[in-house]
């Protein structure tokens, strides 16, 4: 396992582009790979210098990286990895040395955990009477998930994460290593429970829906969960976000759009226990008590067998929820009395996401990704004064500054919130939310 890194300087003109290797960089490197060779022959712990941008350039401490590599991985003998990165976080890793920094892990006492935890003023204790339920979807990449739950972990919440099952082995490593550092209630499903997304097939609805079972058997105390993918953003503080699931009056968060705009997709297909198609966004904020019947329960099982047959129809995700709460008939507990969505309550009306989709008919500042427009620099204004819950979607790899931005925002609010004691002024208003339409008039 690769198990030392050394921190990779930035190019003075910002170009990104390797310089060439001199003499002296050569011999900062032969003497480091010495070095380390000789602690793995004696079976010692490996600890990488911390070479600044004034010894090495980005060139040679990239190849300096690869040699280590390729010396620890044929080591015989490994033991106890620390990874000592020159005050970077976890934001401004590459893809390969997130993965090395978490695969490290072993212990929560492990310095990688208390140099990722560390980095922010974080919250480990509840906020109010109310428990949470999240459960994330993980691509590729260990990144945005542990940015994600450093921001939302709470000691009293339970967190589910699925692992797309074509992740390999690295991947699943740095993420067993990324727990390490939360208690047991943030847990990972099993390899043998996961699935293999693809995107656009019933895969991405199984994923959630193992994910939301596993919540539901596995801690009795959460009110509400809120489904959500990695590559997303957490607008609310957990404790705003306790003031709006008490503002929704016990219903779910759940967009539906008209049927009328659903005929080039579904045809004439009809859905058992003849109920009405409805479609919305595939996350939300849903009730235990409709959980348990959408996910478990028998009398709704002919809709959820249907959604789930193979590749029926494109994006039963967005379907499946939608569908359970916007025909009130099923009496789901918190099902919606009004159908479809109002108008108002859809697309950026729509509370627990805000996402720029190529239909909406807005211009999108930035470029597209799978008809999604990647939020960057010139979303910050929009985001920081919305009210939703998550913004949807940032990359890792593409403006990355602005999520950094937000990351700073968040926990500056965090902060505020801890040394008031309480939610600071001026105070998050939930008005909006205590006024949606299933707000008022739900199951």
């Amino acid at each position: 396992m690769f198990s030392a890194l050394i921190a990779l300087p930035q190019s003075s003109d910002n170009t990104g582009k390797l310089d060439s290797i001199d003499s002296g960089q050569a011999q900062i490197i032969a003497k480091t790979l010495r070095h380390q060779q000789h602690q793995v022959c004696d079976g010692e712990a490996l600890r990488a210098e911390s070479l600044t941008a004034q010894q090495l350039s980005p060139g040679a401490a990239l190849l300096l990286n690869l040699l280590l590599f390729l010396t620890f991985e044929q080591a015989a003998r490994f033991v106890s990895p620390i990874i000592v990165l020159s005050g970077a976080d976890v934001g401004g890793y590459d893809k390969g040395t997130a993965f090395a920094f978490f695969s490290s892990i072993d212990s929560p006492e492990h310095r990688n955990c208390r140099f990722y935890l560390d980095r922010f003023p974080i919250k480990r204790f509840g906020d109010g009477d109310m428990d949470i339920a999240y459960t994330i979807a993980v691509e590729n990449d260990v990144r945005p998930v542990a940015r994600i739950l450093r921001m939302i972990y709470r000691e009293n919440n339970y967190y589910c994460i699925h692992l797309n099952r074509k992740a390999n082995s690295t991947l699943y490593t740095a993420m067993k290593g990324l727990l390490t550092c939360f208690r047991k209630n943030v847990e990972l499903v099993e390899k043998n429970s996961s699935f293999a997304v693809t995107r656009g097939d019933e895969s991405v609805l199984q994923a959630q829906l193992v994910c939301a079972e596993q919540a539901l058997k596995r801690n009795k105390r959460w009110k509400y969960l809120i489904n959500i993918d990695d590559d997303e953003f957490p607008l609310r503080t957990n404790l705003e976000t306790v003031a709006i699931l008490k503002a929704l009056n016990g219903s779910n968060l759940v967009e539906a759009f008209s049927t009328n705009s659903l005929k080039p997709k579904v045809g004439n297909k009809t859905l058992p226990l003849e109920v009405t198609w409805y479609k919305g966004a595939s996350h939300g904020a849903y009730r235990r008590e409709f959980l348990q019947e959408a996910v478990l329960g028998q009398a709704v099982a002919p809709i959820r067998q249907y959604l789930l047959e193979h590749q029926s129809f494109p994006n039963p995700e967005e379907y499946f929820f939608p569908i359970l709460t916007y025909n009130s008939k099923l009496r789901l507990p918190g099902a919606c009395v009004t159908a479809p969505s109002p108008n108002t309550e859809v697309k950026f009306g729509f509370l627990a996401e805000i996402c720029i989709r190529e239909d909406y008919g807005v211009r999108c500042m930035t470029k597209y990704d799978r008809s999604v427009c990647l939020l960057g620099n010139e979303h910050l204004p929009m985001l920081k004064e919305a009210s939703h819950l998550f913004a949807s979607k940032f990359d890792p790899n593409y403006e990355p500054d602005a999520y950094t931005n937000l990351e700073k925002w968040y926990f500056d609010r965090i902060k505020d919130e801890m040394e008031a004691g309480l939610m600071p002024r001026p105070a998050y208003d939930t008005y909006i939310y205590s006024t949606l339409s299933c707000s008022q008039r739900h199951i």
